[in-house]
């Protein structure tokens, strides 16, 4: 029954979606979502100000529990930015409301009249920040070509996967084969993050101890992998000469191991070394 409350305790593994929004403005400062969360946090707040000033307290009490907690939740984890949005929808037009019931009746026309406005132009700027293409229905072109060269190709196991495609890999290889790691935090101990998975990709040392241990045949990696461990071992193994890139896209890069079992398909895929741009920051 606990577990609702203990659910973002223990995790070995920082995911970006439970940071507090001022930590993901830190570290994404061009990214307009989270300013545009701290203006409507702002205007929830106003509204319910302006309720308890109008209105007894007791009366708004229920509703400002419920706006408060979502909005304190979406500052906590930005994963739960859309629930305060979702609530702020009612409850802040419900709080408004009250505002302007206190204004002449002109005012309270042109006030509408102004945020009706005010909303259609912040849709029309918004659609027209859509790039063409952008948007669609269904899964993102070119999303399963790794997974199709996988299969289509014969490669096998076991495979070493990073965090970000782990549930990937269990829907196109359910049964044909088994993943280091997946998106379940739950299911892993700590340790297991900490004390394995992030020092096998910081430690070539530790790589290589691991690598013996479970006889790695392919590594499968979800390219955008923003960790710092991360990036440090795809450049790492695009320069070992035990390990061979056999594919890439805008997702993913598939390494085979150097063996008498992948060497076909090593001659026949294997990437040039110039074609990757690798730079340290």
């Amino acid at each position: 029954m606990l577990t609702p409350l203990n659910i973002f305790k223990g995790f070995g593994y920082r995911l970006a979606e439970n940071q507090n929004v001022f930590f993901m403005m830190s570290f994404f400062p061009k990214e307009k979502m989270y300013g545009y969360f701290l203006f409507l946090a702002f205007l929830g707040a106003m509204s319910m100000v302006g309720a308890m000033w109008f209105r007894r307290v007791r009366t708004n009490i229920p509703f400002i529990v419920i706006l408060m907690f979502t909005l304190l939740a979406g500052l906590k984890a930005v994963r739960l930015m859309p629930a305060y949005a979702l609530f702020l929808i009612p409850l802040g037009s419900f709080f408004f409301a009250q505002w302007l019931d206190k204004w002449p009746h002109k005012i309270q026309a042109a006030s509408r009249i102004v945020m009706i406005f005010g909303a259609c132009v912040i849709a029309i700027l918004q659609l027209l920040l859509i790039k063409p293409g952008e948007v669609k229905i269904g899964l993102y072109p070119g999303v399963n070509a790794s997974a199709e060269f996988y299969k289509a190709n014969g490669l096998k196991g076991p495979i070493f996967s990073n965090y970000d495609i782990g549930g990937y890999l269990i829907y196109h290889l359910h049964g044909q084969e088994k993943v280091f790691v997946d998106n379940r935090q739950e299911a892993f101990p700590k340790e297991f993050f900490k004390e394995l998975y992030m020092k096998m990709q910081q430690d070539d040392v530790m790589w290589q101890k691991m690598e013996g241990r479970y006889n790695f045949n392919t590594i499968y990696f979800y390219r955008h992998d923003l960790t710092e461990w991360g990036q440090n071992f795809l450049i790492s193994r695009v320069h070992d000469l035990q390990w061979a890139p056999v594919f890439v896209d805008d997702f993913t890069i598939i390494f085979l191991k150097r063996n008498q079992e992948n060497s076909a398909l090593i001659e026949r895929f294997e990437l040039p070394k110039n074609m990757f741009g690798v730079s340290r920051k």
